[in-house]
């Protein structure tokens, strides 16, 4: 009698029991650790520019322990992007794309909200994917906030974590950095949060 090669099979499933982990693990909307406040100006974003704030460097959301264990991967189910203000209005916020990295890009360096955000190769192995923005939503009147939930821009997006050569821990954090994805007029002194969540395997 020829053994069943297939695998995996359902008894081998049964006897490895907790070892074996088929649906994954998925997050809440994980806050990013800073909020970024914009300047106190409208000027208006072109396609390109950076949206955060006038620190040095202050145009990149950071999500430690993101990837909980050293080179784990999962699927991105999305990120979601709040500006909140007084009398903040959903004409405030344009079309933004995320740029999803597994290590702090190099093109961060000290720009700020309203730099040109250029990418760069040298930046491209810790890549993960782009997140697009295109609708903002509000509630009703005396509302102070608007969000937007983001969609990978392919169907599943997969990201994994950082595995430092030679064993070493590996860098556990996502980082995002927002780009205005064409010309809008903002609101001065908003304060940006970024949320992100995804199905991990480990």
């Amino acid at each position: 009698m020829v053994a069943n090669s297939r695998w995996p099979m359902a008894n081998a499933i049964q006897q490895m029991g907790a070892i074996v982990n088929l649906g994954g693990k998925a997050t809440v909307w994980q806050p990013a650790s800073q909020t970024l406040t914009r300047p106190n100006n409208a000027t208006a974003y072109a396609a390109g520019n950076a949206i955060g704030s006038s620190a040095s460097g202050g145009i990149v959301y950071t999500f430690p322990g993101f990837f909980w264990t050293p080179g784990c991967s999962g699927i991105l189910i999305g990120l979601r992007y709040v500006a909140s203000v007084a009398s903040i209005a959903t004409s405030n916020m344009g079309t933004v794309l995320a740029h999803l990295y597994l290590g702090l890009p190099s093109a961060v360096g000290t720009l700020v909200d309203g730099n040109m955000y250029p990418t760069k190769i040298a930046d491209d192995p810790l890549k993960l994917g782009i997140v697009q923005f295109s609708n903002w939503y509000q509630g009703g009147t005396g509302s102070d906030m608007i969000e937007s939930y983001g969609q990978t821009m392919i169907s599943q997006q997969h990201i994994i974590g950082l595995q430092r050569a030679g064993g070493n821990a590996a860098d556990d954090t996502l980082y995002v950095v927002p780009v205005a994805n064409g010309a809008f007029t903002p609101i001065a002194n908003a304060v940006n949060y970024m949320y992100a969540s995804a199905v991990m395997d480990g």
